[in-house]
């Protein structure tokens, strides 16, 4: 085969794949590519494949892109890398084994009080989604959880001298 025909063939090959790639990109709205940065403000992005209900479509691209502004505010992260490397044999005739193997888990758990849906879109088979949140509604969010945690130890402490109190009485009872 003649250098012009291989130069050709590899030509039109990354031409095939570039038009995919930009085909496919074209398919994504710009705003779900490069999400919104602001100061006051937090983003998150979705996307569901189109189902037969528009609903259900909506509702799984809205609930990721929550899950993608819950992990921007807060995400815990376990990861786990093992790598294993064994070689037989002498210098000259030597062989070796690699294995390697990663495991990772992310768990997201946050209360997003105040998120809006700012942008949903249907393009081919999918379904786009953007929500935002307010830094005003996670500090009321968080000052509110404080709150909340607060009166929680609040009470307990009362319902202990509650306790403390009742056996005192007992015992005094019980003397008399």
């Amino acid at each position: 085969m003649s250098v012009n025909k291989k130069f050709s063939k590899l030509f039109l090959f990354i031409l095939a794949v570039t038009l995919l790639f930009v085909a496919c990109a074209g398919s994504m709205p710009k705003w779900f590519l490069n999400p919104p940065k602001s100061d006051d403000k937090i983003y998150g992005v979705g996307v569901s494949e189109k189902t037969a209900s528009i609903q259900l479509g909506r509702d799984v691209a809205v609930a990721n892109a929550r899950n993608d502004l819950a992990a921007k505010i807060q995400v815990n992260v376990q990861s786990m890398l093992r790598t294993f490397m064994q070689q037989s044999g002498n210098m000259e005739e030597s062989r070796a084994l690699a294995f390697s193997e990663s495991v990772g888990k992310q768990v997201v758990n946050v209360m997003l009080t105040g998120s809006d849906i700012t942008r949903t879109e249907i393009r081919k088979e999918r379904y786009f989604a953007q929500v935002e949140i307010s830094t005003d509604s996670i500090k009321k969010s968080i000052s509110a959880a404080a709150r909340n945690a607060a009166a929680e130890f609040t009470e307990l402490k009362a319902q202990g001298a509650l306790k403390d109190l009742d056996s005192a009485i007992d015992k005094l009872n019980i003397q008399q």
